[in-house]
């Protein structure tokens, strides 16, 4: 009874889900008319929120391995230094590693802010 109940639950929460995000996405499906332009570069209804969504998530994902990328070469670096110069190469090249994997975390961040469209009015 437990799991009957349980799966129950979890439905219930699904479909609860899907449908506040399709409420939450049709909300400005308002269609523009010729006295309303529609703006450029602003999302619209639930397709445009989709392919928001599509766009911010692939940015965020190319935002995540060059992040990663940069970590990988930071430990190599440090890991270099510790081999060359002992502790302070080390610390020395894990500094400067980390500057460098900041400003990869920060230009993606700026990245994927600007093909996040606003919704349109």
């Amino acid at each position: 009874m437990f799991t009957t109940t349980h799966s129950l639950l979890s439905r219930s929460s699904l479909a609860g889900a899907l449908l506040a995000s399709a409420l939450v996405g049709c909300r400005s499906s308002s269609t523009p008319t010729a006295s309303t332009p529609q703006p450029q570069g602003c999302r619209d209804g639930l397709s445009g929120e989709i392919r928001n969504t599509g766009r911010v998530a692939g940015q965020g994902i190319e935002e995540g391995a060059e992040v990663g990328v940069a970590g990988v070469k930071q430990a190599v670096k440090a890991t270099g230094g510790f081999i060359s110069d002992g502790r302070e190469g080390a610390d020395r090249e894990w500094e400067e590693g980390k500057v460098k994997t900041d400003q990869e975390k920060a230009d993606g961040r700026q990245e994927r802010k600007a093909v996040n469209l606003p919704p349109c009015p």
